[in-house]
């Protein structure tokens, strides 16, 4: 039985998740929400506010895979910030953004490899800067990952399991 790590973005998966694991038993080891009961709290990585944990150096060997990214996670990052209701993204400067991007690196390289993760199973396509580089980080570990997105009939959705399954619009 593989593994399983889910990110969602918002609350609405724990009635998922529990059928999934009681009926179908899947063995999900990481959760990343912003339920109470998730493995980690998603919005801790998108304001920089880090779960505590000590370098490892598992980013070593991936960590120049996943640069090149930095500017997409940035834009990603700072496009989210509404003053009017995430104050937390206001003061951050290019050299925060380089920090977080680097812990975050470090961080996700350990979640999926401490807790040997088979596949990822994300609750939308990227939107917050962190999901994304979650996503890089699974790829150039080698770990599947499922992306759905919402279709255009009514209680349907396609899924893919790469970023370029999906497109690349330039």
């Amino acid at each position: 039985m593989p593994a399983l790590a889910i990110w969602e973005s918002s609350d609405n998966w724990q009635p998922i998740l529990k059928r999934l694991s009681t009926y179908h038993k899947m063995n999900i080891k990481v959760w990343v929400g912003t339920n109470p009961q998730c493995t980690f709290q998603v919005h801790s990585f998108d304001y920089g506010n880090l779960p505590f944990y000590t370098y490892k150096g598992y980013s070593k060997e991936i960590y120049d895979m996943v640069y090149h990214h930095i500017h997409e996670f940035s834009c990603m990052y700072f496009r989210n910030y509404r003053p009017y209701a995430q104050k937390a993204y206001a003061c951050k400067t290019i050299f925060d953004i380089s920090d977080i991007f680097n812990q975050l690196v470090e961080l996700f390289c350990q979640i999926l490899i401490d807790n040997k993760i088979d596949v990822l199973i994300f609750s939308r396509m990227f939107h917050l800067g962190s999901d994304y580089l979650m996503y890089l980080v699974a790829q150039a570990l080698g770990i599947r990952t499922v992306i759905p997105y919402q279709g255009s009939f009514r209680g349907r959705f396609f899924y893919t399991y790469t970023l370029e399954d999906f497109g690349i619009f330039q």
